[in-house]
């Protein structure tokens, strides 16, 4: 294979990756949406469609590590920045510019992403807490004078049925 269509995939295997990022960011905001408005059916449609576009973006992640490892940097670590100076010493000017515009705009989008991905993981620990919380609470007044007993014979604090929705 040349170093130049080598170059061109690389340049075409960024702009899959980037357009997933944006799928992804997509899909973390409609995520968030349904985590707001507790509607069971949504969240589960929605975590199933989460794991597709996060598995899809993995594999576009393994692929592009795969295709840069065929290229040839003389002992330089590969990353997108370093194949964008081996093309311009190459004369590779235009594919360059390219890979470089893609390395930036990736960058800036996976930024913004992780950002996302945070706030949504926090959103679904505090919705963890607080479903946690009133299931202790509902439990707790269903019967006080019930006693669980732990596997050494002393009485379980955790409460009735804690155990079914414990926070790890």
């Amino acid at each position: 294979m040349s170093q130049e269509r080598t170059y061109k995939e690389l340049i075409v295997g960024l702009e899959k990756l980037n357009q997933q990022i944006l799928v992804m960011h997509e899909v973390i905001d409609k995520y968030v949406e349904v985590l707001l408005d507790l509607d069971p059916n949504t969240l589960e449609s929605m975590t199933d469609t989460y794991h597709s576009e996060s598995l899809t973006y993995s594999n576009l992640q393994k692929e592009l590590i795969h295709l840069m490892k065929t290229i040839e940097l003389d002992g330089q670590d590969i990353t997108i920045k370093s194949i964008v100076g081996k093309c311009k010493s190459l004369g590779f000017e235009i594919i360059a510019y390219s890979l470089e515009e893609l390395r930036v705009a990736i960058k800036e989008n996976a930024s913004i992403m992780d950002d996302k991905q945070s706030r949504m993981i926090n959103l679904l620990l505090f919705a963890s807490s607080c479903n946690s919380d009133t299931l202790k609470d509902i439990y707790s007044l269903a019967d006080s004078d019930y006693k669980a007993y732990n596997s050494n014979g002393r009485v379980d604090r955790s409460g009735i049925g804690i155990g079914l929705n414990h926070q790890v």
